[in-house]
């Protein structure tokens, strides 16, 4: 996989034992995740049903750990609603109702998170992750490192600069 971001996801420790991660790995690649794109991540413990769009675009159930893309359509504007629910034995149970504010010059990731407190109001926060995709295909581009390539040779040698590296030696 080429540039993966990874995710560490907290388990419930079982017993008093240790603390526990999941890693999941994601495609962080401006072709795979291009501008305009929103990714949603479930970070809970339990499967949402997650709604998503001005139309209900899109209506998708999310495992835990799981992950859904969504586009924007073309000419899009605004902000786009977010539903978030969870089955019960009683029935559905609404968790989140709210609205986003992608933009078609970046790529959003969407951490959804559970809240533990038990307070009306949402039952799920979402944290986000932004980035514009011009800047993750120049931290993809040779050039780049080439570029930096004195900045790390620097700090790898422990010195303030290659100016110096070349002065000392």
């Amino acid at each position: 996989m080429h540039n993966p971001l990874l995710i560490f996801m907290r388990q419930k420790a079982h017993d008093g034992g240790k603390q526990s991660y999941r890693i999941k790995a994601i495609k962080d690649d401006p072709r795979d995740f291009p501008n305009g794109t929103m990714k949603f991540m479930n970070l809970t413990q339990k499967t949402l049903y997650l709604i998503v769009g001005q139309k209900d675009d899109l209506k998708r159930a999310v495992k835990p750990g799981d992950i859904v893309d969504y586009s924007l359509p073309t000419g899009f504007k605004g902000n786009v609603p977010i539903k978030i629910g969870v089955k019960t034995p009683k029935g559905a149970v609404p968790v989140m109702n709210s609205r986003v504010f992608p933009n078609k010059n970046v790529r959003d990731l969407y951490f959804i998170w559970p809240l533990n407190d038990k307070k009306a109001g949402n039952k799920v926060r979402i944290a986000t992750l932004r980035e514009r995709g011009d800047m993750a295909k120049a931290r993809l581009s040779p050039s780049c490192y080439i570029k930096q390539l004195p900045f790390v040779l620097s700090l790898l040698l422990g010195v303030r600069s290659l100016w110096m590296i070349i002065i000392w030696r």
